[in-house]
């Protein structure tokens, strides 16, 4: 643990190096939160969840309190202290935050990742609070030989995970348009209007088209045969 207790910001010449003074309440602050993060382990749910909050709680400051460890980004923090990756601890501190003790214990860190990153991607926006998922009643959804099965997440596999992110990932086929709407886009063609909309359900047949162009799509329609089906 690095700890520079100075009263105040001074900075060299070029040639010498700068020295950044920490407040004092800043490092008081730092020690208590470093006390409490070495106390806690990943042994149990509840202390892997504690932990990362508490990992949080000094990167998330406002300044960070790792400014007092001398420790300039919460890389040097991570690597030195937590002997992780920076990618690792914030996706634990994600984690820690959205489920609870008693669904990393039920369900593991690997399971909570990927519910987090499926619904995230599902959603497009991302999870702020503990409460938002019930990660225990969650149901993820595949298809599998035209029909729809759902998983939970204690009894979905590793494989099943890949394959829910490769089919959300895949682009929705294009509708395709009824017989009725081509006839009339055929029309708007052969009478040359462009940027012209048809819109068809089973009763009706909605047309957007420049006034200018009514008797020319009027008279191509005339000539036209309407679908039947």
């Amino acid at each position: 643990m690095k700890v520079t207790e100075q009263p105040r910001l001074e900075e060299k010449s070029e040639s010498e190096s700068v020295v950044v003074h920490v407040d004092l309440t800043l490092k008081r602050l730092y020690l208590q939160a470093m006390k409490e993060l070495e106390a806690l382990d990943a042994t149990t749910a509840t202390t892997w969840q504690r932990r990362y909050l508490k990992a949080a709680s000094i990167v998330e400051h406002v300044p960070p309190l790792f400014l007092a460890g001398g420790y300039s980004t919460d890389t040097e923090f991570f690597e030195a202290e937590m002997e992780e990756t920076t990618q690792s601890v914030r996706r634990n501190i994600r984690i820690a935050k959205l489920a609870t003790a008693a669904e990393v214990k039920k369900l593991k860190i690997g399971r909570l990742r990927f519910a987090v990153t499926y619904l995230e991607a599902k959603n497009k926006q991302p999870l702020e609070s503990r409460g938002e998922v019930n990660f225990e009643s969650l149901r993820i959804q595949l298809m599998r030989d035209g029909k729809s099965v759902t998983k939970s997440l204690s009894t979905i596999t590793h494989a099943e995970m890949a394959e829910a992110m490769e089919q959300l990932a895949e682009k929705p086929k294009a509708a395709v348009a009824p017989p009725e709407a081509k006839a009339v886009l055929a029309a708007f063609k052969r009478a040359g209007v462009k940027g012209a909309i048809a819109t068809v359900n089973r009763s009706s047949l909605v047309m957007r088209i420049p006034l200018k162009s009514i008797a020319a799509v009027l008279h191509e329609l005339a000539q036209s045969t309407a679908p039947t089906g």
